[in-house]
């Protein structure tokens, strides 16, 4: 998660800067975002699940 974070911070200055269009930026930010969500929350479950009998 701090890894998405730390993309999604260089992104915003990015933007701030001009470099990439805002609204592109935003839906790049947000997938990114959601897609290490996602694996955290796979990785978190896994890791969870019993052991085969």
């Amino acid at each position: 998660m701090e890894l998405a974070g730390e993309v999604i911070g260089r992104l915003a200055l990015f933007q701030s800067i001009g470099w990439v269009p805002g609204n592109d930026l935003a839906y790049l930010a947000r997938k990114l975002y959601l897609q290490f969500k996602i694996v955290s929350l796979t990785f978190s479950i896994s890791a969870f699940e019993p052991p085969p009998v």
